[in-house]
């Protein structure tokens, strides 16, 4: 392996590639280690049924009683928007029983990414650089809210053996889950870590957390979240398909503005969502106009102005 890592580097300093390049050149021994990672990644797309399960195990600050666990289920979708042998886009769309569909969360994963950012608290995030060293082998995974905005980012190595493929990250601050914002405000971070396993019957997304609070370096408490999502082609999510045919396009130039905020600037801050007013946040402002324009024909300079005129006044630069 050693010997391994010093060719890439070598490799890497002949091409003149800069530091802070996104994806250093690879080696081609790497190929079908790197194409057995893409099939696990690409595993996670189908048709699924879905617990979300998180429970609070340990009080670790004084006086810190155990909140009630949170569990409930769904239907989702889980598509490939993108597929190239260095990056993947993964986006779920979630459907109720009812036949509701919200647009989900999406996952990136990129191979021997260098340059990617981190969450630094107070509703930003910061570019975070590593080296090739530390990149080599290794699979970023960013995770984007249901409005395309940031949450964290985490690199890992694929390991395949035993009958299982699984990725586990480095430990990851990320903002208040969706689910507690509204209720809670005794804590600002979680400190997790993130682990997604595929299984004969579709795959597991394992979150080891701890929430905490910034204000007193205090820790209140550890988390469990188990998302399972079992393959189920019994469920209609067709609504998913065809809400994802009409806003794909308005949805990619809200990525094309995201990725041009988190490249040029160093940190990128959103006004956080009122706990009091959340259809005042960003996040419903994204996904409203999303299906205001999904009955409008619009050419790609008005789509991205539309975006511009939603997602500017919560962004924050200073």
């Amino acid at each position: 392996m050693a010997h391994l890592l010093s060719r890439l580097l070598l490799s890497t300093a002949l091409l003149g590639l800069a530091a802070c390049a996104t994806t250093p050149a690879l080696d081609t021994t790497d190929t079908a280690d790197r194409e057995r990672d893409r099939q696990a990644i690409l595993a996670m797309a189908g048709h699924y049924a879905v617990t979300f399960d998180f429970l609070e195990n340990l009080a670790l600050a004084p006086d810190y009683h155990l909140h009630d666990s949170h569990t409930s289920e769904a239907h989702e979708l889980v598509l490939v928007v993108e597929d190239t042998p260095e990056h993947i886009v993964l986006q779920h769309i979630l459907v109720s029983e009812r036949g509701h569909v919200v647009k989900h969360w999406r996952q990136d994963w990129t191979y021997q990414a260098t340059d990617f950012w981190a969450y630094a608290g107070d509703y930003r995030w910061t570019q975070r650089h590593i080296s090739p060293a530390d990149a080599a082998g290794k699979w970023v995974q960013t995770v984007w809210q249901v409005d395309d905005s940031p949450r964290y980012a985490g690199i890992g190595r694929w390991e395949h053996g035993h009958g299982i493929s699984t990725w586990t990250s480095d430990v990851t601050w990320r903002p208040l889950p969706r689910r507690e914002h509204t209720t809670r405000n005794d804590y600002d971070v979680l400190v997790s870590t993130n682990r997604h396993t595929i299984t004969p019957t579709g795959w597991v997304h394992e979150q080891d957390s701890y929430k905490f609070n910034r204000a007193n370096d205090q820790y209140l408490a550890h988390e469990v979240g188990t998302n399972t999502y079992t393959r189920d082609d019994t469920f209609d999510l067709s609504p998913a398909a065809s809400y994802w045919e009409k806003t794909s396009r308005f949805w990619a130039a809200v990525r094309d503005k995201w990725d041009a905020l988190l490249n040029d600037n160093e940190t990128v801050g959103l006004a956080q969502p009122d706990s009091q007013d959340f259809e005042g946040s960003h996040l419903m402002a994204l996904l409203q106009r999303a299906n205001d324009l999904s009955h409008q024909t619009l050419d790609d300079a008005q789509l991205s102005q539309r975006v511009d005129d939603t997602l500017t006044p919560f962004v924050r630069l200073d």
